[in-house]
């Protein structure tokens, strides 16, 4: 019996062995070192420790360029597969009126087929691991969920446009404001935000940011108070996106905070934020604005004047004088124009914009209602000196005008006037381009005429007439879209008659052919690379035409809401004004058959494109120009401008 137990007890060791070696090492646990996910095989963990990692591993490929939101994974690819997480898929997002999804192989009834598993994208996928960890009441789970919220707002990580990073931080954001109600979340989102050595370790200023933006999304009047302290934070971000939050959750009585911050602020973008955080709160909540606060913010506003050397900025100032009026911000624009007469360093790129002492000019106009001239700031001076006191600035009619009634030049594009002086074409050249000119205009004779002509045909007119119109100060340049994106020179160039005649021969064998690149086409005119939050990208543009005559359907970005996301990410600091010029029509539609997106979805993106970036809007095949109300401001959604 001894014999006998030894012998199996030496076969069972021997067959173990064996084993071992045909088998290999096991699998690893760990994210940096291999391409795929599997946990040790028997130490798979518990669910929330797979969950984690899981999100953990999903941002490591999302930093690295190999994951993006838009893909679809295959059953190979999928996080939730290879971390044994696929049940998480069918249980519903939460919802009220959702669909339970069914696991696969279930049958909704006897008989019945089973229900076919929907198609997962990277993004869904983070937005199922971010649910389930929004369960785990752990400061890791919760540290976790704020990194996915400060997707963007770090700067040690560069994030291309296809990266879509907005999109990403709002479901890390989202899935905190859904938990931050418990108390364990809220206090640890307060420490975070504040910075606190003694609250959560290893925190940086994005995440920082992150729980600030989640903060004043609540409705704690602790938190918005909070929220107006980081005013006087030291770092400039951080008072740029305390100044953010306010616009979006203020009070009347933030406006008080705000105009403080004013006076003391030194960082061009975060007094941008600071004039638009006031101007969002007053549309919201005008009666709670005391006036001597918004008169201390204007004044306060007004003195940066005459220091500031950028375009953007000083167009927001501009903007705030003009929004909310006050005797004293005359003789602060009149400064002004003397000083962009009498300083020429100030036109370079990126500097104030050659255009800005007519934009000045204007608004004096506007205010005052006398007519001088934009070059003679001292007859300006006399006239106030003499008339001031009899004239209340609050009460001149407030006139919309065109663009050369604000001194700007006469050429025009479909309608639109030419403002700017560093000027971008971007021409859709796309397979519909190619058909005519459709006759759906209320049956006029101008409509019929318009069928008789192809729609490139008539955008190459309209475009060798536009160029025609500038002036050898402006400067501009061309770009075209269809599959592919090409520019016709590298940069802008002078308006002589050298490129104009470049640009007639480059035209005139231009052809209609393939897709709707048309994010790729705005990319390449705003010269867009890597997207930062609170910065401002390195654009010597300051307008923008941009005409298409159907949605987008080839590129990296084709959603139309991500388009604009993406856009008003990368605008909104650095205010290039950017108009839409619309050429679909019901009839191209039909031709097209585009998945259900209609023209009127194309027109409605293009008008909100417009409306957010300070353009106008023209749809010409239904004879409407639209020219945005004041009060918005560049790269702000929703906000409607000129």
């Amino acid at each position: 019996m001894m014999t006998s137990s030894c012998a199996r007890a030496s076969l069972l060791l021997l067959c173990m062995s064996t084993h071992a070696l045909t088998a290999g090492p096991e699998p690893r646990d760990h994210f940096e070192g291999s391409r795929t996910f599997l946990p040790p095989q028997g130490k798979r963990g518990s669910e929330p420790d797979r969950v984690l990692k899981s999100i953990t591993r999903w941002l490591w490929l999302y930093r690295k360029g190999d994951l993006m939101p838009g893909t679809r994974l295959g059953m190979t690819k999928s996080l939730l597969k290879k971390a044994d997480l696929e049940h998480l898929r069918y249980q519903g997002n939460g919802r009220s009126g959702t669909r339970r999804q069914s696991p696969p192989g279930n049958s909704g009834s006897a008989g019945t087929t089973p229900t076919r598993r929907p198609s997962l994208t990277a993004r869904s996928e983070l937005s199922i691991l971010l649910r389930a960890a929004g369960k785990i009441q752990t400061a890791k789970a919760y540290k976790l969920l704020l990194e996915v919220a400060a997707v963007g707002l770090d700067r040690r990580y560069r994030y291309s446009t296809e990266m879509a990073p907005a999109g990403v931080r709002q479901l890390g954001e989202t899935s905190l404001v859904r938990i931050a109600g418990r108390d364990d979340v809220h206090s640890y989102l307060v420490a975070a935000a504040k910075g606190d050595p003694s609250g959560p370790a290893s925190l940086d200023q994005a995440m920082r940011i992150a729980a600030l933006r989640v903060l004043a999304r609540g409705e704690r009047e602790f938190d918005h108070r909070m929220v107006e302290e980081v005013l006087k934070d030291s770092d400039s971000i951080m008072r740029l996106t305390a100044a953010e939050c306010l616009g979006r959750v203020g009070r009347g009585y933030s406006v008080e905070w705000l105009a403080a911050a004013i006076e003391k602020e030194g960082a061009p973008n975060s007094l941008i934020a600071l004039v638009w955080a006031i101007r969002d709160v007053h549309r919201k909540h005008a009666t709670m604005v005391k006036a001597d606060h918004l008169r201390r913010a204007v004044i306060a506003a007004g003195a940066h004047l005459g220091s500031v050397v950028e375009r953007p900025t000083c167009n927001a100032l501009v903007d705030f004088l003009e929004t909310f009026r006050y005797p004293g911000s005359v003789p602060v624009l009149i400064a002004l124009l003397e000083r962009l007469n009498t300083d020429s360093t100030l036109s370079r790129p990126n500097k104030l914009s050659a255009a800005m002492p007519q934009r000045v000019n204007h608004v004096l106009k506007t205010m005052t209602g006398a007519i001088v001239p934009k070059d003679d700031p001292a007859q300006w001076r006399e006239f106030w000196a003499k008339e001031g006191s009899k004239i209340d600035v609050t009460k001149i009619a407030r006139k919309k005008t065109s663009g050369a009634s604000q001194g700007g030049t006469v050429s025009e594009f479909f309608g639109i006037p030419i403002q700017g002086r560093r000027i971008v074409f971007i021409i859709d050249v796309s397979g519909s381009m190619g058909w005519p000119m459709p006759q759906e205009a209320a049956g006029t004779s101008a409509s019929r005429d318009r069928g008789q002509i192809l729609k490139i045909d008539k955008a190459k007119q309209e475009l060798l007439k536009a160029v025609n119109g500038l002036e050898p100060h402006h400067k501009f340049n061309v770009v075209v879209y269809s599959n592919n994106v090409q520019k016709w020179q590298k940069g802008v160039v002078p308006a002589n008659k050298k490129y104009k005649k470049s640009l007639a021969q480059r035209m005139r064998g231009q052809r209609a052919n393939g897709g709707t690149n048309l994010f790729g086409g705005l990319k390449s005119g705003l010269q867009m690379k890597s997207l930062v939050y609170g910065a401002r990208y390195d654009s010597n543009v300051d307008e923008i035409f941009l005409l298409s005559d159907g949605v987008p359907t080839v590129g990296d970005v084709t959603n139309m809401n991500e388009i604009l996301k993406l856009i008003g990410e990368t605008n909104r600091y650095s205010g290039v004004r950017i108009n839409a010029i619309y050429l679909g029509s019901k009839s191209d539609e039909r031709r097209q058959g585009n998945g259900g997106r209609s023209e009127r979805d194309g027109g409605d993106f293009m008008k909100k494109l417009a409306d957010q970036n300070g353009g106008q809007f023209a749809w010409p095949i239904v004879g409407e120009v639209r020219v945005p109300e004041r009060g918005g401001g560049r790269g702000r959604p929703a906000h409607k401008r000129r």
